[in-house]
């Protein structure tokens, strides 16, 4: 268990990273609102919040549904994690 002002050991920080770099690869290249409320484990209006917010990049497509690249969610993780 961390103490406040501690910080992870950089092995683990590698490991974690690895993971993540593991499970965005194992998704498609584009996603829906759903897909991606799944991927980061929270429900569909945080991701509309987050695509409104201009927190995470989306596109409508043809039938007016948010698309979200596999890319983003790269992007946007790292960003969130600093790895």
């Amino acid at each position: 268990m961390l103490v406040h002002g501690e910080s992870y050991p950089r092995e683990s920080l590698n490991m974690i990273s690895k993971t993540l770099t593991e499970k965005i690869g194992d998704l498609d290249a584009i996603l829906t609102v759903d897909e991606a409320a799944t991927f980061f484990s929270v429900c569909p209006i945080t991701i509309y919040r987050m695509i409104y917010q201009k927190e995470l990049d989306a596109y409508k497509d043809g039938d007016g549904a948010w698309c979200i690249a596999r890319s983003e969610i790269r992007r946007y993780c790292t960003k969130k994690t600093n790895l």
